[in-house]
């Protein structure tokens, strides 16, 4: 099993600074225990990945990919997983195998998760050989880091288990609804209703 890389507390978080490029990965065996046995290749949106669409990290491109042929999930890099893919709000597109790379142009809308010497052998997932920028692609503070010619910008992968009603651990609730759970008294938070007027004598009798 691949155990993970760096701090994976820093998962629970989402600063999405730029200072966040260092790579913190869940390991295959948290990923699949959060997937509690659905197969990755059932999931109707696959593997999520959203990654920096401009050098200051103020646009996001968002990137769908499924594999139909994944059981059990893997980190796909440079693996020959068939893979289906999709960008923001477009169509489904045949992508191929993966370390191929795939997308629909090879700019823009492409995807590189494979390590070779275009990318000086770098992982990430990276942008089109045709994709460029003359922005700050160098510094602590560009969510695009330049490897070789490839562009690979700060970017997040996501997975989203699902639930239904109708697994196992899920008790059916009949028509009637559940039973009624008796509350614990405590005071109102309301004051309580007064009649208008004036009553007794002002000696207090």
């Amino acid at each position: 099993m691949e155990p993970g890389k760096g701090d994976q507390e820093k998962l629970k978080t989402r600063p999405r600074s730029a200072g966040d490029f260092d790579v913190v990965q869940a390991s295959h065996e948290t990923v699949n225990g959060l997937l509690g046995g659905t197969a990755v290749s059932d999931l109707d949106d696959g593997i999520m990945v959203q990654r920096a669409w401009n050098h200051r990290g103020t646009a996001y491109q968002t990137v769908r990919m499924r594999f139909p042929k994944m059981r059990d999930f893997i980190w796909p890099f440079k693996s020959a997983h068939p893979v289906d893919v999709k960008f923001n709000r477009e169509w489904w597109v045949n992508g191929g195998i993966v370390w191929s790379g795939f997308g629909t142009n090879t700019g823009w809308g492409y995807v590189n998760l494979t390590a070779s010497a275009q990318n000086k052998y770098t992982m990430g997932c990276g942008y089109g050989p045709l994709a460029t920028s003359w922005a700050d692609t160098s510094s602590s503070t560009s969510y695009f880091h330049y490897n070789g010619s490839i562009i690979n910008p700060y970017a997040e992968a996501y997975i989203r288990p699902q639930l239904r009603s109708t697994d196992a651990s899920f008790r059916a609730i009949g028509d009637g609804g559940t039973p009624a759970e008796k509350q614990k008294d405590t005071a109102s938070e309301f004051a309580s209703p007064m009649s208008w007027g004036v009553t007794g004598n002002l000696n207090g009798s």
